[in-house]
């Protein structure tokens, strides 16, 4: 049995390593969300294996084992509120899996964040705490060498994703030559703007910001409290990550920085007073410097991160170039990388005030336990503020308040907040109080407990302009854990039984000391019933393994999927969606794209007059597009769909236009202040005959958007119809004037209709 333990053990612990390791560094060019999709399913599987290793092992002893933490009830009271929420939820199956693509947030990544936290605190002993955090400042290294690079043009991530679409057509041999490689060591993988604004294998800025300033107050600690090449891993690791967040120009990841510096800054202030206060000295200049000199490496690192920052410049402050050249820099023009609140037209601050209200507003109907986890991308919609018509950024889906703690309100409603809040606190707080508060810390160790309560604070600032994401989550529930790991008292003596077997051998008779020998043999040797209920746990975690593995392998399929169609390779395109459906049919987005496929599928055989065939895919198209919006009935762009895809078939079966109609009144129900919803409602009232209300329409979705382009030139062609010319050159006007000056049907409608009215004037004219 003891080898046993000891293979359980050494494996939980190799696979800690293993997901601090993989989890920054995963993604794939290949799916439907690179990034967060593919750490989600990782920490899914982690959890799944690190939690049934530990199961198992308590199953072959056929006992709990449970080390209480501070940390138990907060995180209880957190996973209740979450349990609430799904169970009162607009959409249950969200709430509990998180919103596709994403996952991060749901029910069950909660419970994997928590599982992950448990096993640790039960599992891992305190002296494997810095082999830990080695293997983050490795992790975080490689993060950083693909992300610095990424600003002079160069990222790593585009090797392979060149190389991968070059293999398709070229030998691996030439593909992998190194003139190649060079060639394939560019930024042009990336739609976005990477040069602008690094993200490495993070996927957005923001995002990778969250992750440096988490780990910059640890890793600056480390520098000191580590030795040798230790030291040197830590501190040029604390650089890297600082370039990372500078080279991601994160406003919310600077700000983040300093107010967890301050944080820092005051609790160790509150240390050393306390210090001085159980030595009845009252020098603070010894004091003072007795700490810089314990620290000295720690005062290095930042001087580089400030130097760092003053070369290179930061979002609030002008880097050395151009300081010496005495020229203002000008704000940064960004490229929309996924959050479209940091780049795009509008201010991201005026964004965030529009959609923080109506986070608020969804908080007032669903004032208690929210609309349900993960549920902001539904709820959000109804209360919409009409403001939001405004920005550059109208039409995308948000699918979160963009505010961690709105966003918790909002779906979990005031009770989710609150349990979210008091867990917050108690990472950050435990950390600090025991830093200041214990008086068997040594100097080292209560400069590492500040640093994590630093850490969480910067990760919570920049939360507060954003999300969280999936690594990130993963720090905030174990860094809290190293740290009351590191408060535990060592244990001050072994078990009883090893303490029996350190009984000499010369004590024991030779009969004895063969008995012993064959005990000690025997308690390796399990029966075959201890193996039952850890085989019961092994395979449900296979079971688990292929159930993510399934997940996955639909998403793969799905982007597969749409990129054949994109390429014009349709049979092979419908198979793969066919079989993605045949995976994960439960979610509404599978049906969705088959529904689209074969709706144009309809379209092509009906345009070579292959009626059969049109037929048969326009039924399959409409079915579809019923079942996905059956799936989830609160998710407006599944209508938006459904109405688009009754809508193209329409010119084969007209009947499909009223279903349209009343899909988008549906919308509408759920959107009230969308425009786009409006304006493609006046689109089929037209379509079927309905001027008068399709007029209404436009006219309605022009008050919702005043520079809604589409919607004027749609009305304005309607007047013209009417013969309403003065109503059709006012919209063309305000095209022109407020829209778009170079649209050139406007200034040729303004042309034609000025010269109708001067010939009707002239006409009317006394002779």
């Amino acid at each position: 049995m003891k080898k046993a333990d000891q293979f359980f053990s050494n494996t939980i612990s190799w696979c800690y390593h293993v997901l601090f390791f993989v989890t920054p560094l995963l993604f794939t060019w290949f799916n439907e969300e690179l990034f967060e999709f593919n750490k989600m399913l990782f920490v899914y599987a982690m959890a799944l294996i690190i939690g049934g290793l530990w199961l198992a092992q308590m199953a072959m002893h056929r006992q709990f084992v449970w080390k209480k933490t501070v940390f138990d009830l907060p995180i209880a009271f957190f996973i209740l509120s979450q349990l609430v929420s799904t169970i009162f939820s607009i959409h249950p199956p969200t709430s509990i899996f998180g919103y596709y693509t994403r996952f991060h947030g749901g029910l069950l990544s909660t419970f994997a964040y928590t599982v992950l936290f448990a096993v640790f605190v039960q599992k891992i002993s305190a002296k494997r705490i810095w082999d830990y955090f080695k293997t983050l400042a490795v992790t975080s290294l490689i993060v950083s060498f693909v992300a610095i690079p990424e600003h002079f043009g160069h990222s790593f991530s585009c090797i392979l994703i060149n190389s991968s679409h070059l293999s398709q057509n070229l030998p691996l041999s030439e593909v992998l030559s190194p003139s190649q490689l060079w060639l394939s060591y560019n930024a042009d993988c990336w739609i976005q703007d990477v040069q602008n604004r690094v993200f490495a294998t993070f996927g957005q800025p923001n995002w990778l910001a969250a992750f440096a300033i988490t780990l910059l107050p640890v890793f600056t600690i480390c520098a000191a409290l580590r030795a040798g090449k230790e030291r040197w891993l830590y501190s040029i690791t604390s650089w890297a990550l600082m370039l990372d967040l500078l080279f991601s120009k994160s406003r919310s990841g600077i700000l983040g920085l300093v107010v967890g510096t301050i944080w820092f800054a005051v609790l160790a202030l509150m240390w050393m007073k306390k210090d001085l206060a159980q030595k009845n000295q009252k020098d603070w200049s010894t004091e003072v410097k007795n700490v810089f000199t314990q620290f000295r490496s720690t005062g290095v690192v930042a001087a580089g991160i400030i130097l760092l920052a003053i070369i290179f410049g930061t979002p609030y402050t002008p880097s050395l170039l151009s300081l010496i050249q005495k020229t203002p820099t000008p704000p940064p023009e960004t490229t929309p990388v996924a959050n479209r609140l940091e780049v795009g037209g509008t201010d991201s601050g005026e964004i965030r005030k529009i959609v923080w209200r109506g986070a608020l507003d969804v908080w007032k109907r669903y004032p208690l336990f929210g609309s349900g986890v993960e549920t902001f991308a539904y709820s959000y919609y109804q209360d919409r503020p009409m403001e939001h018509n405004t920005i550059s950024e109208w039409d995308f889906l948000y699918n979160k308040a963009h505010n961690e703690f709105l966003n918790f309100l909002a779906t979990t409603g005031l009770f989710g907040l609150i349990t979210y809040c008091v867990l917050l606190g108690s990472f950050l707080g435990y950390p600090a109080y025991m830093a200041i508060r214990n008086r068997q810390n040594t100097t080292q160790l209560s400069a590492f407990l500040i640093s994590v309560s630093a850490g969480v604070v910067a990760l919570s600032v920049s939360n507060f302009f954003g999300f969280s994401t999936v690594t990130v989550s993963l720090l905030l529930f174990l860094l809290p854990a190293m740290s009351w790991l590191l408060q535990q008292p060592a244990l001050a003596s072994q078990s009883s039984t090893e303490a029996k077997t350190r009984v000499t051998a010369a004590s024991l008779s030779k009969k004895n000391q063969r008995q012993l020998a064959l005990a000690s043999e025997n308690d390796d040797q399990l029966h075959p019933l201890q193996w039952l209920w850890p085989g019961v746990v092994g395979l449900i975690v296979v079971l688990g393994l292929l159930t993510i593995w399934r997940a996955w392998r639909a998403d793969y399929l799905l982007a597969r999927g749409k990129q054949l169609n994109q390429s014009q390779q349709y049979a092979d395109g419908v198979e793969a969606l066919e079989e993605a459906y045949r995976i994960g049919g439960g979610e509404g987005i599978f049906a969705e794209e088959l529904g689209e496929t074969y709706s144009m599928l309809s379209i092509a055989f009906a345009e070579v007059n292959e009626a059969t065939a049109a037929a048969l895919y326009r039924e399959a198209a409409v079915e579809k597009a019923d079942e996905m919006l059956a799936s989830n009935p609160h998710h407006l762009n599944f209508y938006k769909t459904r109405t688009r895809i009754l809508a193209a078939l329409a010119a084969q079966d007209p009947t499909l236009l009223p279903k349209a109609e009343e899909t988008l009144l549906k919308a509408s129900e759920l959107a009230p202040t969308d425009p786009k919803v409006r304006y493609n409602l006046g689109l089929i009232n037209l379509a079927q005959g309905e001027t008068q209300q399709a007029q209404a329409d436009f006219e309605q979705a022009v008050a919702m958007k005043p520079n809604y382009e589409e919607a004027r030139m749609s009305l304005a062609q309607l007047y013209l119809e009417k013969q309403e010319l003065p109503k059709a050159l006012d919209q063309y006007r305000y095209i022109l004037d407020k829209i778009q000056p170079a649209n050139i049907i406007a200034k040729d409608g303004v042309a034609s209709i000025e010269a109708q009215i001067a010939t009707a004037g002239a006409k009317k004219a006394p002779r």
